[in-house]
Formats: structure tokens, sequence, C-alpha cells
């Protein structure tokens, strides 16, 4: 049943593709740029993990959108160079992108060594990051008119705790939050039974990113259920939260569909804009080609809701 509804949904957004891109190759509005200023490495701190990346599309005006990506990895690995890959898989037959200035973070990452790195250092780091992308933006002669914040896994996590809880103090307009497979409700005890990371490294890592030992003694505790909420996204949602694009795999070994499914619930419950679509036979943050239809539809979303709420100069407006 799964491949039928997929094959129809191929079938649909392939005549929709090709009216669009009729539509697009019509469409005076639509700018090319006639290249790309390329800038990496730039240092925003002490470690030589808090670094970025950052491209510029030449020719087409000076006040412009960012989409700024988090790279993955479990909170202690990963790499903003990781991004190529990512950024072609999902960004690039559609070419979204290719009118925005695009920056890639890095972040001091956990260490069990090293248990003054939790996730507030690594929100801090984002946050310290944007700002210096604002700088050097200005530096270049750039303005930023919105933003979207978007990563895959560990730093969809990160996305949205960013999003979320810094939306009225980061130095963009976060105008949508775009999450790939993150981590949204840590208290979901799957995450302990399940995962494939396993318990002792989940019990670890949640252990850092709380900066409070999680252990099997204390792992039913209120005070542990405390921390699990205070390191979940969810817990963060109102009615004020940013727009929201997240899709969940069908067959990811590593974050559970039921956080997708929450999140979604939790954002409609509050009345926040999203779009949240599961790949049924897909792996962590993949796209199998048996959810072709799945994934074509979601990127129409996707691409409505950046002209919505990122590329717009007027809010709410679809250019």
């Amino acid at each position: 049943m799964l491949k039928i509804q997929s094959f129809i949904l191929a079938a649909i957004m392939t005549v929709a593709s090709f009216f669009g891109s009729v539509r697009m190759a019509l469409d005076p509005t639509i700018k090319k740029p006639s290249g790309y200023l390329e800038m990496n490495d730039i240092s925003y701190g002490e470690s030589a993990q808090q670094v970025f990346d950052i491209s510029f599309p030449e020719g087409i005006g000076k006040e412009l959108s960012i989409a700024i990506y988090i790279h993955g990895g479990a909170w202690w690995g990963g790499d903003k160079n990781d991004a190529y890959s990512i950024l072609q898989g999902y960004f690039s037959e559609r070419k979204m992108l290719d009118d925005m200035i695009c920056a890639k973070i890095n972040y001091r990452l956990l260490n069990p060594q090293d248990p003054e790195i939790s996730l507030e250092t690594q929100l801090q780091d984002i946050d310290s990051a944007i700002k210096k992308i604002v700088e050097v933006c200005a530096q270049q002669g750039y303005s930023i008119t919105k933003a979207m914040i978007w990563g895959v896994s560990a730093g969809g996590h990160l996305s949205t705790m960013y999003c979320y809880r810094f939306k009225d103090t980061s130095a963009v307009d976060i105008g949508l939050c775009y999450s790939i497979c993150g981590p949204t409700d840590l208290t979901n005890k799957w995450y302990l039974t399940e995962c494939e990371i396993g318990r002792n490294d989940m019990l670890l890592l949640q252990s850092l990113l709380s900066g409070t030992e999680i252990n099997e003694d204390n792992i039913n505790s209120d005070k542990t259920l405390s921390q699990q909420e205070k390191i979940s996204p969810i817990t963060y949602v109102t009615p004020e939260t940013v727009p929201t694009l997240y899709f969940s795999c069908g067959k990811d070994i590593l974050v559970p569909v039921a956080d997708g499914e929450k999140l979604a619930k939790t954002l409609k419950a509050n009345g926040v804009d999203h779009y949240y679509m599961e790949f049924p036979n897909s792996g962590h943050c993949s796209r199998d080609k048996d959810d072709y239809g799945y994934y074509t539809l979601f990127d129409f979303h996707l691409d409505a809701m950046l002209k919505k709420y990122v590329k717009s100069k007027r809010s709410g407006v679809i250019c």
C-alpha cells in the first residue's frame, strides 16, 4: 500500500514539477547569481571548533535572506564539511538556496573528558557564530532580511532548540526552522531501549547535554525527567514558536518516528504553522527511492514555506 501511495504521489508531483519549472522559467522576478563568494573557516571563538563557512550569491542584490546549517553527529561528532552531500540531496535539484546567503557552523562538541561542554555551550556557540555571521555579512556589504536555521539529526535538535529558545534574542530574524530527523523528546524511553547508539552511550550523552549525571540509579527520578525535558525542543513550543518543517524516516534506528509525530501535534495544539511528513521506507536522514513521491511533495512545502517566511520581504506573502 505504501508503494502504491508513493507511486501516486510521484506521478502527481512529476506533473506539478513540470508546470512549476515552466512557471519559474517565465517568472521575471527570479534572479540567477553571476557567481558565489566563498569564505571558509571564519573564527568566532578561541576553540578550533568555533568556525563557520559562508557563501554569498553575487549579482542579485545586497539585501538577502540566509540559510544557516547546523551539522549532526550525535552532538559529539560531525563537521560542517559533511554538509556538501546533504545540500546536494535536499536542495540542489530545486535550487532553493541559490538566491540565499548560506552558512555552515561548527560548534564545540560534547566530550566526556571536558564536562564543561554541554547543550547550553553548543547553543551559545551557535548564537555567537550567528552574531559573527551578521558582522561578516555587513563587512561584505550585505544585510540579512530573514533566516532559515536548519540541520540534520543532532543538528536538527540544535536547530529547533535554538529557534525555539533564542528567537527573540538572535542576531538574525528567524523566519523558519527546518529539522531533518532531529530528536525532539528525550524523555522518550525509546532512546534507552531501542536506539542504535546504545543505552550506556545514550545515558552518557544525556548527562553531557544536561550537565547533570543521568545513570541507571536515577533514570526514573523526577529530577532526571526534568533534565530530559530541559534538553527536549518540544518543551519550548509556544504559540509564538517559529514556523517549523520536520520530516522523519520510518526505518530510522537513531530517532523514533514518534518524535516527529509528537512535535507536529504540539505545534498544531499551539497554532504554529508547520509541515510534517514521514518517509516510510527511508533510514535516518535519508531519502529512499521508494519514497520519491513523499519527499517530492515535502519539497514543495519546503519551497513554499521558504518563500512565505524567509524570502518574502512582506510577512505572510508568498512571492
